[in-house]
């Protein structure tokens, strides 16, 4: 996939934000991908 051309479908753009509700298992999902994310609280 050279740079420049779409993602394929179902791969968001970078840099891309998700706002979730603060659950165990979403807790667990941002600690397995710990190293590419941050994290913020958002109030």
């Amino acid at each position: 996939n050279p740079r420049g051309s779409p993602p394929p479908p179902g791969v968001p753009q970078i840099p891309h934000s998700v706002v979730r509700e603060d659950s165990p298992e979403v807790r667990g999902l941002v600690h397995t991908v710990r190293h590419l994310v941050v994290v913020e609280e958002v109030k």
